[in-house]
């Protein structure tokens, strides 16, 4: 006999997933057999069917089959087995089916156009905790077909409720809720809510379409919806600083699918700032205004500034040159001022390196800030300024000041910018063992005329060298010849000229003197004179005249040039060049030492008077003999280079400086020493001629164009002076004679539409073969334009670039990429030939019908 005992197979709760399957199963063991059976309650048990096993003779296991779990199968199951000696004995086991929680959508309500309130309750927690809601939405606006769009999946689990902002007015939305827990989501509660109609929306597209000096429009785009009501009317308005200046209201024909709408207000201030608003309304009422525009009136051209000043000044602490311009504001700016523009305009004429004469003129243009009627700015020295104010407002810059006198100003004179590097060189030959050659380079006087050239020379002790110099030459402490010889070193000034009689070589230690007057404005000159020669100079005249004494043999000497300058107020100015590097003098040998440095000769006193009054008659009886043999050339010759149409000939004076000028720069023998006859050239011979007067520096050529008259007793400018040609002369001293000058024919009747800066120019025995022309302005190309269609103009040799040295010196009058139009001429470049010194292109010019090509 065996004991009954009963035992429970497992876990004593089983918690699954909703539709998974379970079996439940429990051992009872007895002798004699027990028997077992399966109930399940509360309320009421009732027995379920079961299958039993014999395990042994003593052992019964019975089990329960459940193939899906449902949510009825949640409860506690017992097992009971019993014996025939009426022993019983239970056995529990619970079951817990795990599924998503069950809610229910209790409303939705509108709170207002653009908000709703959604409240729900949880009808089963599916035997696991809420964890949180996850809330949908949908807007039936765009179709029945929309996708749902997550609103939030992270509502808290103890939430019953919950407010979804910005809606639509008058859409329909549908709003859908899931509860999630471990086992998953609930199924989704939908309910749909319809919201109420609003005042129109704000207007965000605006724009200003388009402005005068008195009008302002306005346009401005419908609003994507209208809130469930329809827009009846827009109400606009104009404010300045704040304060309303127009209300108006805008009908709208309903019902209307106008997007676009417009508005003007008329009447208005020039050159003032506005503000516009504008607002779309129903039969609700009226929506937001829209975002403030800020619109203009149109500025008219301001008047020119008064009073403009200009004065020129030298500032010795820093050494430079500025000029400060003043101006009061215009009488009528017709808007408001944004800044002011200055122009200044310079020109200069001076000799450049080269020694060639050469015009100079530019244009600086700045732009001052609206409160000051000042404007200050360094300035090139030895130029002449003009300037020129406008007012610049939002229609652009009025109209410039006039030129006057107080409107104008001479820089003061400087030194130059920068000083070549001159060369300093032994001599070979035991009789040149105390002298030194030094080459020169001339200097640019585009800072202000050179009066003076000065060679000074340093004699170096034994074994120094220049690094023991100051480090600006002007430093330098200069003694005389005599004292540095005697004293074994120093420097001393040795040479003294001008630029006119500047060398390209000169040698130090020659023994002769020098002059360059301090005493005078007008240029210095150069004597030479052996020593022997000279006899006693009086006092004063000997401080002023150079004395270039003899080296020591076999000693080291450098120095530098100096040169001078006539600054402000007859203030005489310098400027040094870097020392040279040193140089020793050959060593001499016995037969040629001769007498050691250090002695200057004694000069004698001047000629007698009687010796001068002959020295004045013989040069009287010499230009007398000069004149008469000009004279009879000129008669020989039976035409004259230069001869206008009135038959005036050439003037004495510009042909004896043709025929003379600058013969000093030539040297003695030389084949250029005579200068040719500038007459007519043939053809063959053109390569011959350009040759020979492209030598030295283009001499020749410098020559013919300096020997050009000055100016004809019988030409006049009147038409280049006017003053409604004055912006139409890139240069204001190069002007266009009335005689000769190209007239546009033109029907406006506008003073000077008849005018450009051209002149008819003689060919070889044919009148008008030629046109000479200033490059075009930017103002002007039109005009350009016209004067080649009106002459039948087929070729066009443009002598200088766009642009030289920085300056604007042609306006480009073509295209190189599209056709250029220029009021009625259309200008097309069909053909390019670029050669190694220039470039050809085929321009085809096009007027009304008619065309014609230019090369």
């Amino acid at each position: 006999m065996v004991p009954l005992s009963l035992e429970v197979v497992g876990a004593n709760v089983t918690s699954l997933p909703l539709h998974s399957p379970v079996r439940l199963q429990c051992v009872a063991m007895s002798f004699p057999r027990a028997t077992v059976s399966w109930s399940r309650g509360p309320p009421t048990p009732r027995t379920l069917p079961s299958a039993e096993t014999l395990l042994d003779h003593v052992r019964v296991l019975s089990t329960i089959a459940i193939e899906s779990l449902s949510r009825h199968h949640n409860g506690t199951y017992t097992c009971t087995a019993s014996t025939p000696r009426h022993h019983r004995m239970m056995a529990q086991q619970d079951v817990v089916v795990l599924e998503p929680a069950e809610i229910s959508v209790d409303s939705v309500e509108a709170l207002d156009s653009r908000t709703a309130l959604l409240r729900w309750s949880l009808e089963y927690k599916g035997n696991l905790p809420v964890k949180r809601y996850h809330l949908q939405m949908k807007n039936y606006s765009t179709g029945p077909a929309g996708d749902w769009l997550d609103m939030d999946d992270k509502i808290p689990a103890n939430a019953t409720s919950y407010t979804v902002r910005y809606l639509a007015p008058a859409v329909t939305y549908g709003f859908q809720l899931a509860a999630v827990n471990e086992a998953g989501h609930s199924n989704w509660e939908a309910k749909n809510l319809t919201m109420p109609a609003d005042v129109p929306p704000k207007i965000t597209w605006v724009q200003m379409m388009a402005s005068t000096n008195e009008t302002l429009l306005f346009g401005w785009r419908r609003p994507p919806h209208d809130n469930g009501a329809d827009i009846s009317h827009y109400v606009v308005q104009l404010s300045k600083q704040q304060r309303p200046v127009s209300n108006e209201t805008l009908p709208v024909q309903m019902p209307s699918e106008r997007q676009n709408y417009i508005f003007i207000f008329v009447g208005l201030e020039p050159g003032e700032c506005y503000a516009f608003q504008v607002q779309a309304c129903s039969q609700i009422g009226c929506g937001s205004w829209s975002d403030e525009l800020d619109a203009t009136t149109s500025d008219g051209m301001a008047d020119p500034p008064e009073n403009v000043k200009m004065q020129c000044f030298h500032d010795n602490t820093q050494n430079i040159n500025y000029a400060v311009v003043t101006w009061d504001a215009p009488k009528n700016i017709r808007g408001s001022v944004q800044s002011y523009n200055v122009t200044l305009e310079g020109e200069t004429r001076y000799r450049n390196a080269t020694g060639s004469i050469v015009s100079e003129s530019f244009l600086e243009h700045s732009e001052v800030r609206k409160e000051n009627h000042v404007f200050k700015s360094t300035v090139r020295p030895n130029t002449r300024y003009a300037v020129r104010v406008c007012t610049r407002n939002r229609a652009g810059c009025g109209h410039p000041s006039a030129p006057s006198d107080k409107a104008h100003c001479d820089s003061p004179p400087s030194v130059p910018s920068s000083m070549p590097e001159f060369e300093l060189n032994s001599m070979e030959g035991h009789e040149k063992c105390r002298q030194l050659k030094l080459k020169l380079q001339p200097v640019s006087e585009r800072n202000g005329f050179i009066r003076c050239y000065r060679v000074i020379v340093i004699k170096l002790g034994e074994g120094d060298s220049i690094s023991i110099l100051p480090r600006n030459p002007d430093s330098v402490n200069l003694t005389s010849y005599e004292g540095v010889h005697q004293t074994g070193k120093g420097a001393y000034l040795a040479e003294a000229f001008d630029n006119d009689n500047l060398a390209s070589e000169v040698v130090l230690g020659d023994g002769e003197f020098s002059l360059c007057d301090p005493r005078t404005t007008g240029p210095p000159f150069r004597l030479r004179k052996s020593a022997e020669e000279e006899g006693d100079l009086e006092d004063e005249e000997r401080t002023l005249r150079v004395y270039d004494g003899s080296l020591d043999p076999d000693t080291n000497y450098s120095g530098f040039v100096e040169v001078q300058v006539w600054g402000p107020d007859g203030q005489i100015l310098a400027k040094q060049s870097e020392y040279f590097k040193p140089v020793q003098t050959s060593k001499c040998s016995l037969s040629s030492s001769g007498t050691s440095a250090g002695t200057a000769p004694p000069v004698r006193p001047t000629d007698s008077p009687m010796t001068f009054l002959f020295g004045v008659i013989c040069g009287t009886v010499l230009v007398v003999l000069v004149l008469i043999f000009v004279i009879c050339l000129i008669r020989r010759r039976n035409s004259c280079p230069y001869e206008g149409d009135e038959g005036e000939h050439l003037g004495l004076t510009a042909l004896l400086r043709r025929t003379v000028h600058r013969s000093t720069h030539l040297a003695r023998g030389s084949h250029l020493s005579k200068l040719p006859y500038f007459g007519p050239i043939a053809a063959e011979e053109l390569a011959t001629v350009y040759a020979e007067r492209h030598l030295d520096t283009d001499l020749l050529f410098r020559s013919e164009f300096e020997a050009l008259p000055d100016v004809f007793r019988d030409r006049t400018t009147t038409a280049s002076d006017s003053i409604d040609n004055a912006c139409k002369n890139r240069y204001p001293e190069i002007k266009a004679y009335d005689q000769t000058r190209i007239r546009l024919s033109s029907d406006m009747d506008i003073p000077g539409s008849d005018y450009i800066n051209a002149n008819f120019v003689e060919g070889y025995r044919e009148k008008k073969l030629y046109i000479c022309a200033q490059a075009p302005l930017r103002n002007t190309v039109c005009d350009f334009w016209r004067m080649v269609w009106q002459q039948g103009v087929s070729v066009i040799v443009m002598l200088t670039g766009l642009e030289e040295n920085g300056a604007d010196k042609c306006a480009q009058y073509w295209s190189d990429s599209k056709t250029l139009d220029v009021g009625y001429f259309s200008v097309t470049l069909v053909g390019f030939k670029k050669c190694s010194d220039y470039i050809l292109r085929t321009l085809l010019l096009k007027c009304s019908k008619v065309s014609i090509h230019l090369c």
